[in-house]
């Protein structure tokens, strides 16, 4: 009789880790047929070995599959059996795959350490591909973090290893990412050279052809080259027609003075519906308005990108604490079964909102240092407040009509004045372009920044962003140099030295 339940529970065993094995000689090609071997598994009948096997395969299928990975226990388990038992090969994949899962939460610098660990791991390990899949997302993390020179190394590394591999659609995407970096980086030949590169492999990758196609473009459009840009999106429209790709084809068609064209495009754009490329949209339309000299509606599509940007905003935050409450409400079901768990699922919990909400101000804070803060921004903020004092004294139901009409003419007040320094700004910046003014004073000066930051946000954003609060004659540099002035007109407009100017680049490189 003991025998027989020892050989019935060996059975039990060696077909776990047929499967286990079946699952994962299945998973690069079929990782959703791996998912569901794995889901007839109960981990509690798992030996150690197998369970380990098993957090790292299920992870692994839920990445690749585009699921949501809640906790990081599973792979965490994998990691420790695999680091005790000197699996590197599993324990680089492991640490791989937390890296990858740790990137989607947006903890960069937590899954950049998992990635440089599976790095050092692969060393004298004979996996191509995963090499391939580090380098990769090493490639992206830094590119996002803004680390471009150390982006283009391990993109670079990601190209020789696809030329290894003898990946034809790994080889082009990574042609991509080293143009991606290279234009970062300020390499426009360069950057040229491997965009084309990328194109000429593109009909191998025909999954990411819309977004090279749309890449191009982007680069294309900034070198000034729009009917070639415009080309290249119609087959991304056409390939994928979404809201981005209509944001960039009304920025080709302004490119080639084609304003009712772009309008048309922006305004397309518009009905996906979607906040942040609705942001985008509502921006170019009133950079529009104000070129046309109709500062009222340019203020009021203005109004209607701020409200576009705010609600993403809020959609972000309210996807972020709808996973807190799910963590909460799960969290909650499983205090049931132990007292102890329930300590360590609360004390986890309490971490994860503190860690949630210090981010969020981290991030708030960094954001309002890089603000640029001009004169028009302020009034349309002042402007703000006082409809939102009127709004609340009209709520009240009490008699505030000589208050509310008192701030009703500061409002219209405030409007006059900010189309008046926005026309201001606009005969500036068309006499700079012309060669043509004399008399660049700080008047002058303050309303030739104000009128690009109001016309151009987006460009204006990316100058000053690598900045700390930059002043005024260092954005005016900066803008200056943007609309294709060399050193030698910027020092005769501002009436200073060639020293002066050094001195200026000097101090921008010393506040990035």
């Amino acid at each position: 009789m003991l025998c027989a339940v020892l050989a019935a529970g060996c059975t039990f065993h060696s077909d776990n880790r047929q499967l286990l094995e079946q699952a994962e000689n299945m998973m690069e090609e079929h990782a959703d047929s791996s998912l569901r071997i794995l889901e007839t598994l109960s981990p509690a009948d798992l030996k150690e070995q197998e369970a380990a096997l098993y957090a790292l395969l299920v992870t692994q299928a839920q990445v690749k599959l585009d699921k949501p990975v809640g906790s990081d226990s599973l792979i965490n388990r994998g990691i420790r059996y695999f680091k005790v038992k000197g699996d590197k090969p599993h324990l680089a994949q492991s640490c791989f795959y937390k890296g990858v899962m740790l990137a989607g939460k947006e903890e960069g610098d937590s899954a950049a350490f998992y990635l440089k660990e599976a790095e050092n791991l692969l060393d004298g390990i004979d996996n191509e591909l995963l090499k391939n899949r580090v380098y990769d997302n090493l490639a992206y993390l830094n590119h996002k973090s803004h680390n471009f020179d150390l982006a283009l190394r391990y993109a670079r590394l990601f190209m020789q290893s696809s030329l290894l591999m003898g990946d034809s659609s790994r080889l082009c995407r990574s042609y991509d990412v080293i143009a991606s970096n290279f234009y970062a980086l300020n390499m426009k030949d360069s950057m040229a050279y491997y965009r084309r590169l990328c194109m000429e492999l593109m009909e191998k990758d025909t999954s990411n052809t819309a977004h090279y196609y749309a890449n191009l473009a982007n680069d294309l459009i900034e070198r000034g080259e729009y009917a070639e840009a415009e080309q290249y999106l119609q087959k991304a429209v056409k390939l994928k027609p979404i809201a981005t790709h209509y944001v960039m084809m009304g920025r080709a068609a302004l490119g080639q003075g084609d304003t009712a064209e772009a309008r048309k495009h922006w305004e397309h754009a518009l009905t996906f519906g979607q906040a942040s490329t609705t942001q985008q949209a509502y921006s170019h339309l009133s950079a529009l308005a104000s070129q046309r000299g109709d500062f009222r509606l340019a203020y009021a599509l203005k109004e209607k990108a701020d409200s576009a940007l705010f609600a993403y905003s809020k959609q972000v935050d309210n996807q972020r604490m709808g996973m807190i409450q799910q963590k909460y409400d799960k969290a909650q079901t499983e205090r049931k079964l132990t007292d102890r768990k329930a300590f360590w699922l609360k004390t986890a919990l309490a971490a994860l909102a503190l860690v949630a909400v210090l981010l969020v101000v981290v991030l708030n804070n960094i954001k309002r240092m890089k603000k640029y803060r001009s004169a028009v921004n302020q009034e349309i903020e002042q402007m703000d407040e006082a409809r939102k004092r009127i709004e609340f004294l009209e709520s009240t139901g009490e008699d505030y009509a000589q208050e509310i009409d008192t701030l009703r003419r500061q409002v219209s007040l405030m409007k006059e004045a900010t189309a008046a320094k926005l026309g201001s700004g606009k005969e500036v910046y068309e006499k700079i372009l012309a060669g043509n003014m004399t008399d660049f004073d700080t008047t002058n000066e303050q309303a030739f920044v104000d009128y690009f930051a109001f016309t151009n946000p987006l460009d204006f954003a990316r100058l000053c962003k690598p900045y700390n609060s930059p002043t005024l004659r260092h954005t005016t540099y900066l803008v200056l140099q943007h609309i294709g002035l060399d050193d030698q007109q910027i020092q005769a407009l501002l009436r200073v030295s060639s020293s002066t100017i050094r001195s200026y680049r000097h101090r921008l490189k010393n506040n990035a």
